[in-house]
């Protein structure tokens, strides 16, 4: 006989059905749950700020209706008034419009109030109903936005073109007088300056027949030059840069006009050139001759760099300042204007390497047939 097990009176679970019932309660639970997503979270109840973007959206607040504003919200549309009544005054009219439709959407009471209703009329020239529905409907005030810009743009042209043209070949002419002046005796007194400081710095040795030998003759000629040949140095170096400055200018004005959309004349421009230069070339060249002198007097100490670099700041500065007279010339701003600078320095060098080769290839040319190489 075999022993007893208590397994033996239990009996095995039907393993299929077990299973079946398993997956049956799941899809229950399943069931339930996707019920609970199912069902809809309560609405909020509707405020008065979602009647008046409703209204706003639609045709706008009703005139003699009072609506319920947060302190807030009306003291920022108070504040958006007064900074269309600014723009107002400064002929902003276009940003002006857009401030008082904000207010307006802030605060819809606004609809009602007469001091709103006044800077209305003043910034769209219309009266009444007019100027409140051009700030209601889209359409009307997208037009009015197009139209007050375009007028405005206009306006500063036309008052641009004005201030340019009281600057004309007369103002041209006086300024550029100043400046042949400036470019003429600048270099001659800067030739004094060298000979008088070599003449200083070999006084002691002009006796000494020895010493005075040994100099190059180009120094010992430079300190005893003529008159004669220092003023025509100084014409042509004065003539140079009056071409210089014609041809560069002109090539300015054209890529301002023709390539960067800027509004200006000429003259105008030249004008404010030679403004900038006047004032601030005679302060270079007089830096330049005090460092001279130190130079000398020191005999290349230190000293001189403290005076070297004055000049290359004022330098900077002088460029910058006629490159910002460029942009108010044709106003379209600094950045443009340096553009401009860079655009006609870059036109007139590749000028000057096609004059050099083409100089070259002629002289080339004519020795190789003087000497019957061709």
């Amino acid at each position: 006989m075999e022993p007893y097990r208590a397994s033996d009176d239990i009996e095995e679970p039907d393993l299929d059905l077990l299973v079946g019932q398993v997956t049956a309660a799941a899809g229950i639970a399943g069931a339930s749950v996707r019920g609970l997503d199912a069902l809809e979270a309560p609405k909020a109840p509707r405020t008065a700020a979602d009647d008046i973007e409703a209204e706003l959206k639609g045709h706008g607040p009703v005139a003699g209706r009072e609506y319920n504003v947060p302190r807030e919200e009306r003291e920022r549309a108070k504040a958006a008034i007064e900074s269309a009544l600014t723009l107002q005054m400064r002929g902003e009219n276009a940003k002006a419009l857009k401030l008082l439709t904000e207010a307006l959407s802030l605060d819809p009471n606004l609809i009602n109030d007469h001091y709103f209703a006044s800077i209305a009329a003043s910034v769209t020239g219309l009266d009444g109903n007019g100027a409140l529905r051009v700030i209601i409907d889209k359409g009307q005030r997208s037009s009015f936005v197009k139209t007050a810009e375009q007028t405005k743009k206009q306006q500063r042209k036309e008052k641009h073109l004005t201030e340019a043209r009281q600057n004309d070949w007369n103002a041209v002419g006086f300024e550029l007088f100043i400046y042949f002046l400036i470019m003429m005796f600048g270099p001659i007194f800067l030739v004094l300056v060298i000979a008088q400081s070599l003449g200083g710095l070999f006084g002691d040795y002009t006796g000494n027949s020895a010493f005075m030998a040994t100099l190059p003759p180009e120094i010992v000629n430079f300190t005893t030059i003529a008159a004669i040949p220092l003023v025509l140095g100084g014409l042509t170096a004065a003539i140079g840069s009056v071409v210089g400055l014609f041809i560069q200018g002109g090539f300015i004005h054209l890529i301002s006009v023709g390539v960067l959309g800027g509004k200006g004349t000429f003259p105008n421009m030249l004008t404010l050139m030679l403004r900038v230069y006047n004032r601030w070339i005679p302060i270079l060249y007089l830096l330049i001759y005090v460092t001279i002198a130190v130079l000398f007097i020191s005999q290349g100490s230190i000293v001189v760099l403290c005076l070297v670099l004055p000049i290359v700041v004022i330098n900077f500065y002088l460029l910058f300042q006629v490159v910002g007279r460029i942009g108010q010339a044709y106003d379209y701003g600094t950045a443009m204007g340096c553009i401009a600078v860079i655009l006609s320095s870059f036109v007139l060098a590749l000028i000057s390497v096609l004059i050099g080769v083409l100089t070259g290839q002629t002289l080339n040319q004519a020795l190789s047939a003087a000497l019957g190489l061709t």
